[in-house]
């Protein structure tokens, strides 16, 4: 029987549907999967055909999706593994004993899995079984296993250009209902990632015979209501965010949440933060970094759409205490009070600076801010946080209730040791604010800060002035998105649009406009885009020019401010240069109104000085509005894409220089040779021979092994040394550095692909390079021998001089591309010219001891337990990872056979609270206290992380003496710190105490500052002192037959341990004892007596 034939039989039938009727067993749901969710259907369909692994608690919904994975579905749906696999694989990087070698055999059988550069019946060739999948890449498997036909129903999405390899296999996945763009925008992303939930409803689809028109394609392409992120902000809320605005009622009734996580956590309240976020309440806490998922059931939307959801989120982490300290204080700056318009925007009720001790950095996460005065909260419209005019964290609505506002940074802002930075509080008027009502903002306490400050201090409440709402209101200014063309752009491109809208002002008032907040809201990464600014369409540049995004927002500032006339209208245009994200794709758009601040000619300037902003009113965003701008990849693009500068040691391997970053555009890439500069400097920033002379001042003989490395497939090619004069040595050029130039041969680059420029440092001993501050980065010859001129191939006269790096320019380090398939020069490469890395620094490995004073004195009694006697703080130095393994004490004071037990403690968590044992039961030797087998084989201190460790002990039964006082064992000749390298093992040398070399070494790893720790007094036992209470009692006459008033008060004080008290006996004085029946002893403010004394029992 033809098997190829049995698949194809089976085209149009659903596998899933085939497998049900053989399935009667129920098969348990996964615990993250809740009812409802889009992708439900699937999960169940997959789950019962035997498709997924049932055994598993959880789907991973939103993990990322491997092309093993996503080729057994594949496989699976065509009827499965129908062919013996081969004892040798086509594959060099799919093993004969992985679980889905058989199913990538049987795809590269069919032709549905080729390899990279179609490598498929040759050797070596890569399948990258574990490397993520995209969505470009999911469609043309499909198109290909499943014998899709393209039939033109679909539309074209608006990030599906024409022109690329994937263009034609997205539409015609569309055909067929499996790829139908994301709800809100109508955009399919092909270059983005695709996630295990997409997976399989991808598949799914296409496993139903869908068609559009028929099937799919009929909705309202307004799209779908969906969860777009879920975040926890504490350890019992949750803030989700939703894409479209929620019905009021319905988003504020806790039963539409469930939050489960194992076990699943009682929500106990909903509160709207604004149209689209909810923050929940739980009943009980979080776990930190404990994956939770949170599900939405009849959530209905602001037009009466109900919808189920569900997202994932990592439980709340919380802030670990620094060493810095915060001072919050009322700015200089903060504005008196004054009457603003109904409807004004941007108007500063508080200004605080906020000033960050010189010990270390402080990180503030959220401001809780109170509002005070004679109006309602309705009244403003929502609160945020701005610095120097940009807004900083999302815009809140006021509680109604306790009259707060939570508002948390968009990311966490670090104030550096001694940095000062002044904190404006913001607010946003309601065009039908009250007349009259008054409004200030104040932040209340101390505990209002929330970050890693040790302690925040400050005149609390700190107070902002009073504002008054004037019976006016301001004009309106309306946005309106307009198209853009060309919305192709390519990489090199310069002063480009990305972003288009008109600005319309009513009939009010005119209107200045001031600054502008802008969020790039597709897949281009921040540095893709530079030199940003805005524009009016004959070109008049009319703002400042800034570098890039950050966190994908800019802030423009019109200079000079801007002007538009009562009932006028503009149009506007964001211009960038593009360096990167080829193959990528830009989307300007607004996302809040107090994102344009524009101040109206009659009512936005206030006596106070301060400019009031009017009402800006956002446009809906379509499918198609705002405009999508997509980055052509060209031929051939290469880029480095970090890493930020890292430091290493001088003895580290596989040093990251740089990640370099290829995109190909409509063919695979053979690159044929690739010339790569290592330039090094030391510290001062000159080259390495201004520092020795003859040895070690070479690139090549500082670090070796250099090679670049496929981050996807892990193949390497090795860097070949240029040994001719001009390709090494200490630069003659402009750039000051020693350099050596490298060529790399034959790989081949096919999409979008990372390789890490990767060398081993050589250590060639103290005092030679590589040193501690000598710095390293790359540089790339980005001119290729051929350019595109005039849409002809000719040889390209631009040379190379690796920033200077080289004497004389030359063409002999051009790149040699060629297509892989044609075999012809390939002209069109971006960006050319070199193309620099970061700096990477060479740094010691360090481990800084400081010994902490926890008291003078103190006193403690025979077979006292758990006697805290010494503290230190270990700080990891910067270049890595520290395993400390050996501490030495002995006694300065007292005998150490006073103590026993002798116990290492240490603190896990950095609340400042010693909690783990490391060693105990540690008893005195030769007169020191040795820890040295530690538990685990050492305790690992993370690179400029802080932990501090205690040493405890029992005081011993017989005392030989009286007192007892260690420290570091710091006048034997043993080494008494010890720690290593955690990556390789290597030891720490050297000890410098207090700033003296210790034992005669010349250089230290291990720096060590001391100061005396407490001394503890020992006796033999506690003291009791009773004396009388010096409250004074009045002679009176005790009644008889009942219980009178005190008749005496005593003062009992326990020292140096606790006291069991198990017998007191009282005499009288006066009248004879016999009289009095009995006496009741309380303690002072209690009702209830604890003790009872009769005559009976005492006698006299």
């Amino acid at each position: 029987m033809d098997l190829s034939r049995l698949k194809k039989a089976f085209a149009g039938v659903s596998v899933v549907a085939i497998t049900l009727t053989q399935v009667g067993t129920a098969i348990a749901a996964y615990s993250d999967v809740p009812a409802g969710v889009w992708f439900e259907d699937a999960v169940d369909a997959f789950m019962d055909a035997g498709y997924l692994d049932s055994t598993q608690a959880r789907f991973r919904g939103s993990d990322p999706a491997n092309r093993a994975e996503f080729v057994k579905l594949v496989v699976e749906l065509n009827g499965g593994i129908l062919s013996t696999p081969p004892a040798v694989a086509s594959f060099s990087d799919v093993p004969t004993g992985a679980w889905y070698y058989g199913y990538l055999e049987e795809a590269g059988k069919e032709g549905w899995v080729r390899g990279d550069g179609n490598c498929y019946g040759s050797s070596p060739c890569y399948a990258r079984p574990g490397a993520n999948i995209n969505r470009a890449e999911a469609a043309a498997l499909i198109v290909r296993s499943f014998g899709l036909e393209w039939t033109g129903d679909a539309a074209q999405f608006v990030d599906n250009p024409a022109g690329q390899w994937y263009t034609d296999v997205i539409q015609t996945a569309a055909d067929h209902c499996v790829l139908q763009g994301d709800d809100r925008s109508g955009r399919v992303r092909p270059s983005d990632n695709m996630n295990r939930a997409e997976m399989v409803v991808m598949l799914y689809r296409v496993d139903q015979g869908l068609q559009y028109g028929v099937d799919c394609g009929e909705e309202d392409m307004t799209g779908e209501p969906m969860l777009t992120d879920a975040v926890a902000t504490s350890a019992t809320t949750v803030e989700v965010e939703f894409n479209l605005p929620l019905d009021a009622e319905s988003a504020e009734d806790a039963s539409n949440y469930t939050v489960t996580g194992s076990p699943e956590l009682p929500v106990s309240s909903a509160e709207l933060l604004g149209s689209s976020v909810v923050e929940l309440t739980l009943g009980e806490a979080m776990d930190p970094g404990h994956e939770y998922t949170v599900a939405v059931s009849d959530l209905m939307t602001e037009e009466g759409v109900t919808f189920d959801d569900a997202m994932t989120f990592l439980g709340y982490s919380s802030f670990q205490s620094g060493d810095g300290e915060l001072e919050v204080s009322l700015s200089a700056s903060s504005p008196v009070g004054d009457t603003v318009p109904k409807g004004a925007v941007g108007v500063v009720l508080l200004s605080t600076d906020f000033t960050a001790s010189c010990d270390d950095s402080v990180t503030i996460e959220n401001l809780t801010i109170l509002h005070e005065g004679f109006g309602a909260v309705a009244d403003v419209d929502g609160v945020y946080a701005a610095i120097n005019g940009a807004r900083v964290t999302r815009k809140r609505t006021i509680d109604s209730e306790d009259q707060t506002s939570d508002l948390r940074f968009s990311s966490n802002l670090v104030l550096d040791p001694c940095e000062s930075v002044t904190i404006d509080i913001v607010a946003d008027f309601s065009s039908t604010a009250q007349t009259s009502a008054e409004h200030n903002f104040v932040i209340e306490l101390p505990s209002d800060v929330f970050g890693n400050a040790k302690d925040v201090s400050g005149n609390f409440p700190i107070r902002g002035s009073t504002f008054r709402v004037a019976a006016v209101t301001s004009g309106i200014v309306t946005l309106t998105y307009r198209t853009i063309s060309p919305d192709e752009v390519e990489v090199g491109d310069i002063g480009v649009v990305i972003g288009k809208f008109e600005v319309s002002v009513n009939s009010t008032e005119d209107q200045t406009f001031y600054s502008m907040t802008l969020e790039q809201n597709s897949s281009a990464s921040d540095g893709d885009f530079v030199n940003i600014a805005a524009r009016r369409t004959d070109g008049t540049v009319l703002t400042n020019t800034v570098s890039q995004t950050v966190g994908d927002f800019v802030t423009v500032v019109f200079d000079p401010p801007f002007t538009v006339l009562e009932g006028d209208k503009i149009t506007l245009e964001v211009i960038a240069d593009l360096v990167g994200g080829a193959g990528d794709s830009i989307i300007v758009h607004f996302e809040e109104t107090s994102d344009l601040f524009a101040v109206g000619s009659l009512y936005g300037y206030g006596v106070n000085g301060q400019l009031y902003g009017s009402q800006i009113a956002l446009p809906t965003e379509t499918a198609s509005l705002p405009d999508t701008i997509t980055i052509d990849a060209g031929e051939f693009t290469i880029g480095i894409d970090g890493p930020a500068t890292q430091d290493y040691t001088r003895d580290d391997n596989d040093a990251i220089l740089g990640k370099i970053g290829f995109q190909t555009g409509g063919e695979d890439i053979d690159v044929k040779d690739l010339f790569i500069a290592v330039q090094a400097q030391t510290s001062t920033g000159v080259s390495l021979d201004n520092v020795t002379s003859g040895s070690y001042d070479q690139i090549h003989e500082v670090l070796e092994d250099v090679e670049i490395r496929n981050k996807a497939t892990g193949r390497t090619i090795d860097g070949v040394r240029l040994t001719d004069t001009s390709a090494s040595g200490q630069s003659a050029g402009t750039t000051l550095g020693t350099f050596q130039i490298y060529r790399f041969d034959d790989f081949i680059v096919k999409g979008d692909e990372t390789w890490e420029f990767r060398v081993d440092f050589i250590d060639n001993g103290s005092g030679n390079h590589p040193a501690s501050g000598d710095k390293f980065r790359i540089h790339i010859c980005g001119e290729p021998t051929h350019i595109l001129s005039a849409g002809s191939l000719t040889a390209n006269t631009t040379t190379c001089d690796f920033g200077g790096l080289v004497a004389t320019a030359t063409t002999a380090y051009h790149m040699q591309v060629e297509g892989l398939s044609t075999g012809d020069k390939v002209g069109d490469v971006r960006p050319r010219g070199n193309i620099a890395g970061n700096f990477h620094r060479i740094a010691a490995a360090t481990l800084t001891i400081a010994v902490k004073a926890i008291g003078t004195t103190d006193t403690a009694v025979e077979n006292a337990k758990n006697i805290t006697l010494f503290r230190f703080e270990a700080r990891a130095g910067e270049a890595e990872d520290i395993l400390f393994t050996k501490a030495v004490l002995e006694s300065k004071s007292g005998s150490l056979l006073n103590g026993q037990n002798y116990t290492l403690w240490v603190d896990t968590d950095g609340d400042g609270v010693v909690d783990t044992i490391l060693e105990d039961g540690v008893a005195s030797q030769s007169s020191q206290i040795p820890f040295s087998d530690l538990a685990g084989g050492g305790y690992v201190i993370p690179a400029e992380e802080t932990v501090i460790f205690e040493v405890h002990a029992d005081i011993s039964s017989t005392l030989t003496n009286g007192d007892l006082q260690v420290q570091f064992a710091t006048g034997s000749s043993v080494t008494f710190l010890e720690a290593e390298e955690l990556d390789d093992g290597s030891n720490l040398s050297g000890l410098k105490i207090n700033g003296s070399f210790h034992n005669s070494v010349t250089s230290a790893d291990i720096i060590v500052t001391t100061t005396d720790s407490q001394r503890w007094i020992l006796v033999n036992q506690g003291d009791l002192f009773v004396t009388k209470d010096s409250t004074p009692l009045t002679n009176r006459q005790l009644l008889g037959g009942s219980l009178g008033a005190a008749v005496l008060r005593l003062q009992f004080h326990a020292e140096n341990e606790a006291i069991d008290v198990t017998d007191l006996q009282i005499y009288s004085s006066g009248s004879t004892v016999s009289s009095v029946d009995r006496l009741e002893l309380y303690k002072s403010g209690e009702s209830t007596p604890f003790a009872l004394a009769t005559i009976g029992g005492c006698g006299s």
